[in-house]
């Protein structure tokens, strides 16, 4: 029933449109190439499915409705072919994945054959493998198929939702994976690839993603999900992996390739639906060569298209047909060490290859279930031996092959177990040979041994971490990697190569770095992952993690448009082989440099208003300038090229034409005149002012602070009290109001020759009376009785009345008297009282509580003229002898009698050091006052 549904999906999103290319200013994915368009003679591809490339840059692509494998030259030239419909050795029914070890050979992933063919490079069987089942190395619809540099081979078990893994002979080495979408699980797992470190990439197609997992299936990371976006998957099938971990996936559903990093970091993507150079259609396979050039199986277009890493076109071969050369539907692309470019002719049953400019290499396979034989093969992968590993997905099988297509081995069959697959998707074999399958329908990846033995599986039906949708593409990157396009997830999974969850990305949609339904899966040796995007037809390029680089193609027919693209590949040299499935052709791309021209232009900000006027200078030049040099028009210019946006003052009035000469090393200046561009002019006379206080008790003084603006050259104050500026020179006042009220105040400012304006601010000022604060001071506050002391007033707020109560019973008898003198005739401490009067504020009074201490009358000291004295009235009594005078001699009587002072006066007035006693500290203090 699945089965059913997705082959109903594939023909249902043949009516979608996708997103058209878009190219940087820097530069971008050129069309190259193309080869296969339509029929199925030598180099033309029906259906084709699975691509990989040998060590020598031949390109070997799985034809799945031939039941051939073609191979062509890295150009696209036709070399060979083989395969039939069948179920015998070198027969395929639907080979889907193809890859190519490190030696050479061929593994096919006989797809509806349940199994894994080996071929030599010239396509003469080496094995097989496999079987319809889900034990441990039986396939249900296998397709992807990769294999590592240890010989290894991956296969995506794609109906049993998993990934075996087998040695060269087809030897069941591990497994995982199963239904779901949880990390690790997969729904219909495509594309599959392997990354030098041995890390495996699946194409997890119908959850849509890309999975990846260490070489024992432990999962590493995953992205993507469902989309049309950068790093978004249709159904994400065919996957590889450059030399640089950089991943491909190729997305049926939206035509497209996308590159990632070896986390799922979008860094570019190409294709579109379409059939001309550089656009897919439904495309399937991917496989990269050592130069870094990506084949694509171009499914929908029988063809295989070349593009450098970054998704430049580069060539195409192929089209719908089944002669040499030919291609019809193809699905999956890979790459050998050579650059020659395997393509899965899906519809064709076979695999073709090609050089990296679509020259027709060889073929081989055709429809059955045989050995060498194909039912709807996928995808194909090359390890570093050159063997050659397809998805034969019809079979649920891979087949090895040497890199002629000589059968080696196959492994598979229909089922859930390790080892078996259901409807595989990609394959992908890392630098141990290990072989990496997206075992869609199962949704999980597959590890295999070079030779078909599991090794493990991860992955599952599910959305979440190392769960799969239908995966489809995988691929690997040199740290071993895995990258499983998640294709019904839309989105690409990283894992280790043992199939830990490492990372993902994507998302359904058709935006940079979403997914509609992607397909194939790439990394390039700098680990830049291509994606096939496939029914948003287009390519994503992504780094490692992936971050969204670039994307190209759109749907059509033309070159660099895709219709449905299925897979990808990258060689060494960057260039990207594209499989545009429903166009029946393979399409090369390579990146190429855009030159911008050096077209000098900018804006400002203002570019009017009255002077001085400030303008920020913007620079909007293209082209890529390094130095800028401007003339302002008012007689400056910058003093260097290294200012880009300048800010300017304008000071006086007047239209100013700006020229920017724009100057770029390679290609010499350029400039650009904006006349009468900045327009000063005379600022407004506009009076203003501020004050400081606005409001407080008389008297306040105000100071008065000019704002005025247009540059005024006299300023005439009106205070509003009466009073006014004696001249025009006074810019910034101070005044002073004596009286209480409320005050408004007049500026008036004037500019020659254009006359004056006023501002009034009504009631600006406003002046309080004061309030009525007693207080007051008195000298001396402490000495012997008797004792006179003399008041100070110091109130504020207008007092006309004082009236004084000294505390000792006594009051001041004159209510006009302000600082009167007293008597304090006995001992004892007094508190003071002040009350004050104005006719405004009544009375207000004041309490010293204790403040005056008045001590018992002096002695004359023993040996002295008279009664000690306190000459500067401070408290102390420094003339101890009694003369009138502070000298020698008063030290030498207070030395002498300090125990008869300290037991007959008062300690206070000879406390000299004032610490509460009379010591020798006191004689030093009294002679220091000397």
């Amino acid at each position: 029933m699945r089965s059913a549904f997705f082959l109903f999906l594939f023909c249902v999103v043949l009516l979608l449109c996708s997103i058209v290319q878009v190219v940087s200013a820097e530069g971008g994915y050129t069309y190259t190439a193309q080869w296969g368009n339509g029929g199925l003679g030598y180099g033309r591809f029906s259906d084709p499915e699975g691509v990989a490339v040998d060590g020598t840059g031949a390109v070997f692509v799985a034809d799945r409705l031939s039941n051939r494998i073609l191979k062509f030259t890295s150009t696209g030239e036709f070399i060979t072919q083989w395969g039939s419909e069948g179920s015998g050795n070198g027969q395929f029914e639907n080979p889907g994945g193809i890859a190519v070890d490190s030696a050479g050979n061929i593994y096919v992933t006989d797809t509806w054959n349940h199994r894994v063919q080996k071929f030599t490079s010239t396509g003469e069987f080496i094995t097989k493998w496999g079987g319809e089942g889900s034990g441990d190395g039986q396939f249900s619809y296998p397709y992807g198929i990769a294999a590592d540099r240890a010989g290894n081979v991956y296969v995506t078990d794609t109906w049993n939702h998993r990934i075996q893994k087998f040695d060269a002979t087809g030897a069941f080495i591990t497994k995982w994976g199963s239904d779901g979408s949880g990390d690790g699980l997969f729904e219909n797992p495509g594309g599959i690839a392997v990354d030098s470190a041995g890390d495996v990439y699946v194409t997890d197609s119908w959850n849509p993603r890309v999975q990846k997992f260490n070489s024992t299936g432990t999962f590493i990371t995953r992205w993507g999900s469902e989309g049309s976006g950068d790093g978004q998957f249709g159904t994400s099938y065919g996957i590889a992996v450059d030399s640089a971990g950089n991943v491909y996936v190729v997305d049926i559903g939206t035509h497209r390739v996308q590159e990632f990093t070896s986390t799922g970091e979008f860094i570019t993507k190409w294709g579109g639906y379409g059939s001309g150079d550089g656009q897919l259609s439904y495309p399937r396979g991917i496989a990269l060569d050592s130069a870094g050039n990506v084949y694509v199986v171009d499914t929908g277009n029988n063809r295989v298209q070349k593009f450098t890493s970054t998704g430049t076109f580069i060539t195409k071969w192929g089209g719908e047909g089944s002669g040499a050369g030919e291609l019809n539907h193809p699905h999956g692309v890979a790459l050998d060490d050579a650059g020659n470019v395997y393509i899965i002719d899906t519809w064709n049953n076979r695999v073709q290859i090609f050089t990296s400019t679509g020259e027709f290499i060889a073929k081989w396979g055709s429809k059955g279930s045989e050995d060498g034989q194909f039912i709807y093969p996928y995808s194909i992968a090359v390890d570093s031996a050159g063997n050659v590993y397809v998805v034969d997905t019809g079979n649920n099988r891979v087949q090895k092959f040497t890199s002629t297509g000589t059968f080696i081995t196959q492994w598979g069959g229909e089922g859930f177990g390790d080892g078996q697959f259901n409807f595989p998707g990609g394959i992908t074999a890392d630098s141990a040979g290990n072989v990496y399958v997206v075992d869609t329908e199962n949704d999980r990846v597959q590890k295999f041994t070079s030779t078909g033995e599991f090794i493990t599986k991860w992955g599952g039906d599910g959305s979440g971490v190392g769960e799969f949708n239908y995966p489809y593409g995988i691929a690997v990157d040199r740290a071993g990697n895995v990258y499983v396009v998640d294709t019904g997830n839309n989105r690409v999974q990283i894992f280790t190569s043992t199939g830990t969850f490492i990372a993902q990305w994507g998302g359904s949609g058709s935006r940079d770095g979403q997914f509609n339904y992607p397909g194939g899966i790439a990394v390039d040796s700098a680990g830049n992952v291509y994606v096939v995007d496939e029914s948003n037809n287009r390519f994503q390029k992504f780094t490692s993690t992936g971050e969204f680089i670039t994307k190209w193609g759109s749907e059509g027919l033309g070159d660099g448009e895709f219709t449905y693209p299925r897979d990808v590949a990258v060689d060494s040299g960057g260039n990207v082989y594209i499989v545009d499935e429903s166009n029946s052709r393979i399409q090369k791309f390579s990146w190429v440099a855009q030159i911008m021209p050096l077209i000098p232009s900018f804006t400002a900000v203002p570019t009017a208003g009255s002077a001085p006027l400030t303008v920020q200078f913007i620079d909007t030049t293209t082209g890529g300038a390094t130095a800028w040099y401007w003339d302002y028009g008012d007689g400056t210019t910058s003093t260097d090229g290294t200012v880009q946006n300048p800010c300017h003052q304008y000071s006086a009035p007047g239209t100013y034409s700006v020229i920017l000469t724009a100057d770029r090393t390679t290609s010499g200046s350029r400039s650009i005149t904006k006349k009468g561009y900045i327009t000063v002019t005379v600022p407004p006379l506009v009076p203003n002012f501020t004050a400081v206080p606005t409001a407080g008790s008389a008297p306040l003084t105000v100071q008065f602070i000019d704002t005025t603006t247009g540059s005024p050259v006299h300023w005439y104050w009106d205070y509003g009290d009466g009073t006014t500026s004696t001249d025009g020179t006074v810019q910034n006042p101070r005044h002073q109001y004596s009286a209480p009220g409320t005050y408004s105040v007049t500026l008036t400012a004037d500019r020659v020759p254009t006359g004056n304006r006023s501002i009034t601010k009504k009631e600006y000022i406003t002046v309080s009376v004061p309030p009525l604060v007693p207080n007051f001071t008195a000298t001396p506050t402490s000495g012997s009785a008797p004792l006179t002391v003399q008041f100070n007033d110091t109130t504020t707020g207008g007092a006309i009345h004082w009236f004084w109560d000294f505390g000792d019973g006594t009051t001041s008898t004159d209510i006009t008297v302000r600082n009167p003198s007293h008597l304090y005739s006995a001992p004892g401490t007094y508190s003071v009282t002040l009350y004050v009067f104005n006719d405004t504020a009544g009375s207000q009074r004041i309490i010293r509580t204790g403040y005056l201490t008045v001590t018992s009358p002096m002695k004359q000291v023993p040996g002295g003229s008279a009664m000690p004295h306190d000459l500067n009235n401070d408290g102390l009594y420094e003339d101890v002898n009694g003369d009138g005078a502070v000298d020698f001699s008063d030290v030498v009587l207070f030395f002498n009698q300090m125990d008869w002072i300290a037991e007959n006066e008062p300690v206070s007035a000879f406390d000299f050091n004032r610490n509460g006693t009379i010591d020798f500290n006191d004689v030093v203090m009294l002679f220091n006052t000397l």
